[in-house]
């Protein structure tokens, strides 16, 4: 729903340049006089390439691409896991691996498509899955199996405890120091008041010598800098969501900000890409 609420806007910026275009609106050189494209057109010269690698996967990667899509037949989520392979297949790539066999990780906002293969391709024997939803129960056992499998091959199952609880307001139900790995991947931006109780918490709940993973949409991405040149808002997916608050993005960062709140809350920053 993201990819697809992307390419609208990308439409729709076009569709702004051109009427700007046709009321002779002209952007200037991004450099003076040395014959530049202007900024926006070197961004849209980037963008007619840029998408030309997300479909693309070695073999490696399109192994572990079609080991996540064999879990999946529901067609809405398998269109939204399909939209993002990229980006779990990335993640997956990031994961430091287990050390030991004791070695546990947390996956907060909890997608349970991507469960199986951290266990498969980082080395966890031990994966703990977190999300929010309305109901009184505090930990459900989840269970998940491959719909997918080749002639004379057994489906694969693996069950997982999943707890609910809210990252923004709730002490984490594990032990300090619990686990290698905490993974927070696209939730940031969904928070409705102040990140830094669950920064705090993942901080919390890691060993000493652990590792947080944050992913999270990049406000200053060239995508949105397209849409502020032609006047549009920068967000990716900021609409609001009458039916479900919790899937529209309240807060974009960009990464200057992300790496200020995660020093707060006591990590040190190895590595911060866009």
């Amino acid at each position: 729903e993201a990819a697809d609420e992307s390419h609208r806007q990308l439409i729709s910026f076009r569709k702004l340049a051109d009427v700007a275009a046709h009321a002779q609106t002209k952007v200037k050189a991004s450099s003076g006089g040395d014959g530049a494209a202007p900024l926006y057109h070197q961004i849209l010269d980037w963008k007619k390439i840029a998408h030309e690698g997300i479909d693309r996967f070695t073999p490696d990667e399109k192994e572990v691409a079609d080991y996540i899509l064999s879990f999946i037949d529901d067609p809405k989520e398998l269109h939204y896991v399909t939209q993002h392979l990229r980006r779990f297949v990335s993640t997956l790539q990031r994961i430091p691996p287990a050390r030991r066999s004791t070695d546990k990780l947390l996956e907060l906002g909890s997608l349970s498509h991507l469960a199986p293969a951290i266990k498969k391709y980082c080395g966890y024997s031990e994966v703990h899955c977190a999300d929010f939803w309305p109901a009184e129960e505090k930990t459900v056992r989840q269970t998940v199996t491959q719909k997918h499998v080749a002639v004379g091959h057994n489906p694969e199952s693996h069950s997982f405890e999943l707890h609910n609880f809210n990252v923004e307001r709730d002490k984490f139900p594990y032990a300090d120091g619990q686990f290698h790995v905490v993974i927070c991947c696209e939730l940031i931006e969904h928070l409705q008041s102040d990140p830094m109780h669950m920064l705090w918490e993942c901080n919390r709940v890691l060993e000493p010598e652990g590792w947080m993973l944050l992913t999270t949409p990049n406000i200053a991405s060239c995508r949105a800098i397209e849409g502020l040149l032609v006047g549009c808002a920068p967000y990716l997916l900021a609409q609001y969501n009458v039916r479900e608050t919790v899937d529209q993005h309240n807060r974009e960062y960009a990464p200057y900000e992300i790496g200020v709140a995660l020093a707060a809350a006591g990590y040190e920053v190895i590595r911060l890409e866009t």
